[in-house]
């Protein structure tokens, strides 16, 4: 069966899929068959294959929009139907968290393994470093048999940058609030062309993706830590409390020369990004997202290649003192430490390991022991 060239099957209808990435699609001119395993929302949804956008900083005639959807499924009550919808469609996208991804896989395997899959996308949307490679090892593991991972194999799986703040509404289940930016990305070496208007396909993806994760995902992230445990509920709190912010500048410092030094942007490019997203959060009245929703899974944030420790190690790799950065970083951990009742030295060893292996790794152990056994 010939793939439909219009026709994406988008898994997910949280916040960031109906905010984001379906209405892109809408937009660009494609048919959107949108799933979830969330009965309550798909009932919802199927009333009347519709939902509301609320674009807070539009024009008062466009603020409120409606996305119209061409169909809806749930997951597993409509199998047999999702499956058809699978096997036609010519692009999958998904914005789920990384541990449904394994669930999707397996969809895909069962839909796509006997066919060539040459003209096949996925195009994962949950903010995941190198996500190709970590998906299209999970088709390999779903696939059924030799014959069937080569198929699979022929499927272009790009890496993605997405970046676009989504917030369901709290007194309305249909109606998703958003702002008007947003950027999305796909990597042009492994797909020159999406086909799909609104997601381009860009050389430098790798900048990209660590310019938006670390500016934006390790300041956010880090601030809602430090303002939960101040106390302060949400993110617009957090955000508006300039001691909590002036305490983070210098991990923000050293953040900044990791981009510069490590993946080759100008100081003048960094600034003006920092300043973007800084404004952008700064003027987001209606960001009253909790620090609760947020300030999560800190443990595998703390990975080497994650978010917190990973510029920080790009840093002290070439050569810039890191001393003052790794303050702040020992005293999310100690917060982390003090949330899960943990044992100091238990958590600096599962520190230690995780981190010793990776550039420059052992020196940001170093630093943020030592600061976690002066606060003892």
């Amino acid at each position: 069966m010939s793939a439909e060239q219009n026709l994406v099957v988008h898994f997910g209808a949280g916040a960031l899929g109906r905010g984001f990435i379906v209405p892109i699609l809408k937009e660009s001119g494609m048919k959107v068959c949108l799933v979830d395993s969330n009965h309550e929302i798909i009932r919802l949804l199927k009333q009347d294959n519709a939902y509301c956008l609320n674009v807070s900083d539009e024009v008062p005639e466009r603020q409120m929009q409606e996305i119209k959807i061409d169909s809806v499924f749930q997951s597993v009550d409509d199998s047999e139907d999702l499956m058809d919808a699978l096997k036609r469609a010519r692009v999958v996208t998904t914005s789920v968290r990384k541990e449904n991804l394994v669930h999707i896989a397996g969809a895909l395997a069962k839909a796509w393994q006997d066919g060539i899959n040459d003209d096949r996308i996925v195009i994962c949307c949950e903010n995941i470093e190198h996500v190709s490679a970590f998906f299209r090892n999970l088709l390999q593991e779903a696939a059924e048999n030799e014959d069937a991972r080569r198929n699979l194999m022929n499927i272009k799986i790009p890496d993605v940058m997405v970046d676009r703040g989504c917030a369901q509404d709290p007194e309305d289940p249909l109606t998703v609030q958003v702002k008007r930016f947003y950027e999305i990305a796909v990597d042009k070496k492994e797909l020159p062309d999406t086909g799909i208007r609104l997601i381009p396909s860009v050389d430098n993806m790798e900048t990209c993706f660590y310019r938006k994760r670390f500016l934006l995902n390790t300041y956010v992230d880090a601030l809602s830590f430090i303002a939960l445990d101040k106390g302060l509920i949400t993110l617009y709190d957090a955000i508006h409390d300039k001691e909590l912010t002036a305490r983070m500048d210098p991990y923000m410092t050293a953040v900044k020369e990791s981009l510069v030094l490590g993946w080759g942007m100008s100081s003048v490019e960094v600034e003006h990004w920092d300043q973007l997203y800084r404004d952008r959060n700064l003027n987001s009245a209606g960001n009253k997202r909790t620090l609760e929703s947020i300030a999560r899974d800190m443990w595998r944030k703390l990975e080497y290649e994650e978010r917190f420790v990973k510029p920080l190690a790009v840093a002290a790799e070439y050569g810039v003192d890191i001393g003052e950065a790794s303050k702040f970083l020992a005293d999310l951990v100690s917060i982390e430490i003090k949330r899960n009742e943990m044992d100091r030295n238990v958590a600096l060893e599962q520190l230690k390991q995780m981190w010793q292996d990776g550039k420059s790794g052992k020196e940001v152990f170093t630093q943020v022991e030592k600061y976690l056994k002066i606060s003892e």
